[in-house]
């Protein structure tokens, strides 16, 4: 009914930007906040249904996260302006963490030229990927990109060259079309 639910009080210091609820109820947060009710999680976190600070998940970035997708095997992908994640360098705007919030060092997308802003969980493995960048993965991709959950860049996804701004909200329709917004012209 729009009122708040007394019982969920998470205590974040900083703004929350993403969200992402995860199957088993647990949310996934990411922002410019450096604690959780008390406790040190730099820009990303996990809190449980009643918001009360999930400490299985310990994962942090050297920077703001502006969004947040979790795939269905549970793994974590999450974007922003980050260099480094869990004090590993050279991660690039983009990481994916298991479901403890270790990196997956395996799997580094390299987002060039500008922010990434939005990242959208596909079902079929895959996550769409928007901001203000001009590359990923080494291929020219204005604005936005698809990407296997892995972080390989999609070749066969065409660059749409949006120009100018930035992609910032993705969605996708029944139909596998994709819905974009942003300040692009």
């Amino acid at each position: 009914d729009g009122t708040p639910d007394p019982s969920f009080v998470p205590s974040f210091d900083g703004p929350v930007y993403a969200l992402q609820l995860q199957s088993d109820g647990k949310i996934v947060a990411g922002g410019s906040f450096l604690t959780l009710n008390g406790a040190s999680h730099e820009r990303i976190a996990r809190v449980n249904r009643d918001g009360s600070r999930d400490a299985s998940f310990g994962s942090s970035a050297d920077n703001i996260v502006n969004d947040v997708a979790v795939a269905q095997d549970g793994t974590i992908l999450f974007s922003g302006s980050f260099t480094m994640v869990n004090g590993t360098p050279s991660i690039n705007r983009i990481a994916r963490v298991y479901p403890d919030g270790r990196l997956d060092v395996d799997t580094v997308t390299n987002v060039a030229g500008g922010l990434l802003k939005t990242i959208v969980s596909l079902p079929n493995g895959q996550a769409l990927l928007g901001g203000a960048f001009t590359s990923v993965g080494g291929a020219t991709r204005q604005r936005m990109a698809r990407v296997a959950w892995s972080g390989a860049n999609d070749s066969t996804f065409a660059d749409p060259q949006f120009t100018g701004g930035q992609v910032s909200s993705i969605g996708v329709q029944p139909n596998r079309q994709y819905i974009v917004g942003g300040e692009f012209t």
